[in-house]
């Protein structure tokens, strides 16, 4: 009763997604402070997976034992096969925990998981601890952002969802999980709900696996400014992304805000052009390996938190961006 179960997400290319490691890595201390239990992780996969691969990938993270769960009808994304056979599988395995990654499918699937189960559910998670009392505690933003919220749940399993790239990745030593192969039937089984197709090409507003995002603040005055923005990314292979108050004031999607409302990233490099620096934001960008911030106000409490700091106006700034990269170009 005491184990800890994570959700193994595969990518539309059939590959382990980021937030299944990270959420190993965090499982991992979860695991120290709780008595007897055992780390297990559950992968639903199509026939023609390349397990050996996903293996390889596992050994260093401690786990007890994979389940690989393998059915054709995993190829593309379907709610009621994904919720049937995980409902299947948690009951068998009776974890104390279940944690799932705050993705699209994460996000679609936990609730209905959570109530086939008649267990409650903390979603949008940004920090997990065990209590005093041997359970889970999890945090997560609320009223906006403004407060968080810590919180203890009294049915089990004890079932989250955690934000994409709040916890740093660690490595242990290789270790040979005990792995189960699990063949599914849902002939049988007729969909009330009609599959969901997930479109397969790349989304600029999927932040999480990004590798240069620039990102605009109310700094960049309008909507006219974040096209400049987007200019600049496209030059660069760069994604953007926006605060809150520029998402709330109309100049971006909320679908690209970054924060404690919005995604948090782990860029390799993240250009911060017109933001002030926000705690709401920062905690958003927290992973991010290197950050440049610019920014017309010297002493805006941004240029506490980067590695580079430009005092200038952004858009002077794009605009020699621009012509540098379009030089090179030449």
């Amino acid at each position: 009763m005491n184990d800890i179960l994570i959700f193994g997400e595969l990518s539309i290319s059939n590959k382990l997604r980021p937030c299944v490691f990270q959420l190993l890595t965090k499982a991992n201390h979860l695991k120290n402070k709780l008595n007897d239990s055992k780390l297990k992780l559950l992968v639903l996969c199509p026939n023609n997976s390349n397990f050996d691969e996903m293996n390889s990938e596992l050994k260093c993270y401690n786990i007890d034992e994979i389940i690989f769960a393998i059915n054709d009808n995993f190829k593309e994304f379907n709610s009621d096969y994904y919720c049937l056979c995980i409902k299947e599988i948690v009951q068998e395995i009776n974890p104390k925990i279940f944690l799932i990654g705050g993705t699209n499918i994460g996000r679609t699937i936990a609730p209905m998981i959570s109530n086939s189960l008649h267990t409650g559910l903390t979603a949008d998670c940004i920090e997990l601890d065990i209590n005093d009392e041997k359970n889970l505690s999890a945090t997560r933003p609320t009223f906006g952002g403004e407060l968080m919220a810590t919180i203890w749940s009294k049915t089990y399993p004890q079932m989250a969802t955690v934000r994409e790239n709040v916890f740093k990745l660690e490595k242990w030593e290789e270790n040979d999980p005990h792995i189960i192969f699990k063949d599914y039937d849902f002939q049988e089984y007729k969909s009330k709900i009609s599959l969901i197709k997930l479109i397969k090409r790349e989304i600029n507003s999927d932040l999480s696996n990004a590798r240069i995002i620039l990102s605009g603040g109310m700094g960049l005055k309008n909507k006219e400014g974040f096209t400049k923005l987007e200019n600049l990314a496209n030059i660069m292979g760069a994604q953007i992304g926006a605060t809150r108050l520029a998402v709330e004031a109309g100049f971006a999607s909320s679908n690209i805000q970054i924060g404690q409302t919005g995604q948090s990233v782990a860029a390799d490099l993240y250009i911060a052009f017109g933001i002030s620096g926000a705690i709401q934001h920062l905690c958003g960008i927290k992973n991010c390996k290197k950050i440049i911030a610019v920014n017309n106000d010297p002493n805006a409490p941004i240029f506490n938190h980067c590695d580079i700091g430009i005092v200038d106006d952004a858009f002077a700034i794009i605009k020699e961006l621009e012509k540098l990269l379009l030089l090179k170009t030449v």
